[in-house]
């Protein structure tokens, strides 16, 4: 009786960290100044340091401390930039120019550390390779939404936003390649999927808007999945006997790498061409990311087939036969629904 009580006590205490996280994004898309802006990233900060470090085990408090530290000197840098701006005769308003184009700099590079992105990307692995798979979902998604959309407010040399998302790009796909564990493998595909995002974005708001939603539809069912299982390989699940599994969460990161004729393909072709009238040398990166990303999803699940149906005498995928079916089902009518 005492542990169920307990256990009550712990899930609401979350669920309440959780919605302060959440009213911080909010606080920082809303705000028309900067002072608010950072204000809800502080906020969003506070409220998901607690989910973050979960059981205190040493594994999450080192990953606490890595997110941290570089959450908090983008939060510096971010202030520092708002305020020199503001001293130098500019103003807190988010579509305010700068008169000073270093502190501008400053402040971009803020947002970027806390987005996560190349070359400020050196966190992300780490900080996603010793929590548990809940957390990993929130710090891929519902923590990039803050910073990522708050530099939708650089009105003025776009191109930035798209060679530092071309960078990303590359830079997630080369080094998912090195990772042979789930999480840290993951970091580095966040990595290169906010690198399409930026690149969104130097289109518009809303062509950014759409590719990250399909990305956390399909994150979302990633993590959904590996934290049913509690598993942290590939070859873990296909060693477990649910083939099921592993056929199912193979559909799912072929969808990640954006492979056609799932939906993210559709956005990295919206990306490529919005990208090309703008800066036309930045294609080439995106494309070489892309490529290795798709290069590194697929080498990881024929791996994992091949070393796990070692160990395995008999496979059936038949009682997965109907979650695959409306999987592809949903890919499908995603596609459709992105060329519409």
């Amino acid at each position: 009786m005492m542990t169920s009580a307990r256990r009550m006590s712990v899930n609401w205490v979350e669920s309440l960290f959780l919605i302060i996280s959440l009213v911080g994004v909010a606080a920082a898309l809303s705000s028309t100044h900067w002072f608010g802006v950072w204000f809800g990233l502080e906020l969003n900060l506070v409220g998901f340091m607690p989910l973050m470090a979960g059981s205190r085990s040493p594994s999450e408090m080192e990953s606490c401390v890595k997110y941290f530290l570089s959450q908090g000197v983008g939060s510096g840098l971010l202030m520092f930039g708002a305020l020199g701006g503001w001293v130098t005769g500019g103003s807190m308003e988010v579509t305010a120019p700068f008169m000073c184009m270093n502190l501008w700099g400053v402040l971009v590079v803020g947002l970027f550390l806390k987005l996560g992105v190349a070359p400020f990307h050196f966190w992300v692995a780490g900080a996603m390779s010793g929590v548990s798979w809940g957390v990993c979902f929130l710090l891929s998604s519902v923590q990039k939404a803050g910073p990522l959309f708050c530099l939708g407010y650089i009105t003025t040399n776009k191109s930035i936003l798209i060679w530092v998302g071309g960078l990303s790009a590359l830079v997630g796909g080369v080094g998912g390649c090195f990772q042979t564990r789930m999480r840290p493998l993951l970091g580095y595909s966040s990595v290169s999927h906010m690198g399409w995002c930026l690149g969104a974005m130097g289109d518009s708001v809303a062509c950014a808007s759409y590719y990250f939603l399909w990305y956390l539809i399909s994150v979302a069912g990633i993590f959904a999945i590996l934290k049913e299982m509690e598993v942290y390989s590939m070859k873990a699940i296909f060693s477990s006997g649910l083939s099921g599994k592993w056929l199912l969460l193979s559909l799912m990161l072929l969808s990640l790498s954006g492979l056609p004729p799932f939906a993210i393909f559709f956005g990295k072709v919206s990306v490529i061409l919005s990208v090309f009238y703008i800066a036309p040398g930045a294609v080439v990166p995106f494309l070489l990311g892309s490529g290795v990303s798709l290069y590194f999803y697929i080498k990881l699940i024929f791996t994992s087939w091949a070393i796990g149906g070692v160990s395995q005498q008999h496979v059936s995928v038949t009682s997965s036969s109907q979650s695959v079916s409306w999987f592809l089902s949903l890919c499908f009518l995603s596609s459709a629904v992105v060329l519409w």
